[in-house]
């Protein structure tokens, strides 16, 4: 992800990941990270089961002009 504005006193980010169904299911949020200008690569591991990945921002006013999800440019913007 491309970051292009961060508002004054910054943004964080947190990653949402299900978990499991095997051991239960549901999902966590992992720690807030700091956002920062330009290029942002968020990893999350592979794992051998389906599941869904959220990216949660800590401010509504982050912007961005460009995103790839597995090496796969995104319309976005």
């Amino acid at each position: 992800m491309n970051v292009t504005y961060i508002p004054a006193g910054g943004a964080n980010y947190r990653v949402y990941k299900t978990t499991d169904p095997a051991t239960g299911g549901g999902g966590d949020f992992g720690a807030a990270q700091a956002l920062v200008l330009n290029e942002n690569t968020i990893t999350v591991p592979a794992v051998s089961y389906n599941r869904s990945v959220k990216i949660q921002f800590d401010n509504v006013d982050v912007e961005f002009d460009a995103l790839s999800i597995n090496g796969d440019a995104q319309t976005c913007c």
